[in-house]
């Protein structure tokens, strides 16, 4: 096995302990409503059990890959998730930040 290999594996480790560590799975997704035509930013915030996490700051960095343009979404809990009016115009590049009891989690996701 050479350097780059093992440097390799070893931030892999790192990003998924970390991950781990924190106990927090965030699954992103693109939503849109039809009745609109709006789209939205919607996110699960859980912890290692699977348990909705309530009470987070959520925050979303959403880059459109075509043009550049950066947006800025502070999300509201509704319901156990976390949502956001958006609309998006082709692929994003989304920064995740969730912030609770003074954990961070921090996570990328690409939406279309």
């Amino acid at each position: 096995m050479n350097a780059t290999v093992r440097w390799t594996m070893i931030v892999v480790a790192f990003l998924v302990s970390n991950a781990l560590a924190m106990g927090y799975l965030v699954l992103a997704s693109s939503t849109s409503r039809a009745v609109d035509a709006q789209a939205g930013v919607s996110l699960d915030l859980r912890d290692a059990a699977g348990t909705p996490i309530i009470g987070a700051r959520v925050h979303v960095s959403a880059m459109a890959r075509a043009t550049g343009r950066r947006t800025e979404l502070d999300l509201v809990e509704r319901d156990g998730r976390y949502v956001a009016t958006h609309r998006a115009g082709g692929l994003e590049d989304l920064a995740i930040v969730a912030e609770r009891g003074g954990e961070r989690f921090t996570a990328h996701a690409i939406v279309e």
